[in-house]
């Protein structure tokens, strides 16, 4: 409440009840020379209204990028054990592969060396000489 005398306004505050009736009713008298430092007091109380109001969006927004920052993290995890798990069946694969390649190798030198025998045994005449080609 605007009281617009410096002498009624200091009257108000020199009666206790007065003040408490106008306190319990939310009324905050001021005079002339306070005016300006209550609206200042006022801006002052809304623009911190703002700011937390703004935190508590800029919180939220925070709680949601975590989340997805949580997410993602959860899919990279699951990409890198499946990058890794293909890089264990190509060593595995690649083992698998040695091992056939040893088995064709060696069925390939047994083969021939059992070509070269059957061969000598054709060459070969009944008493054990060879043949002439």
């Amino acid at each position: 409440m605007y009281v617009p005398a410096e002498g009624v306004y200091y009257e108000l505050l020199s009666t206790p009840e007065l003040m408490e009736y106008s306190r319990s009713r939310s009324v905050f008298p001021t005079s002339p020379t306070s005016f300006w430092a209550l609206l200042q007091v006022t801006v002052i109380g809304f623009k911190g209204m703002m700011i937390s109001e703004d935190a508590r969006r800029i919180t939220g927004l925070l709680k949601a990028l975590g989340d997805d920052l949580g997410k993602m993290r959860s899919k990279f995890d699951t990409a890198v054990n499946q990058v890794r798990q293909a890089g264990k069946n190509l060593d595995d694969a690649l083992t698998e592969l040695g091992n056939v390649q040893r088995k064709v190798e060696g069925i390939q030198y047994s083969s021939s060396e059992e070509l070269r025998e059957t061969s000598h045994e054709l060459l070969a005449k009944p008493d054990g000489t060879l043949w002439e080609p």
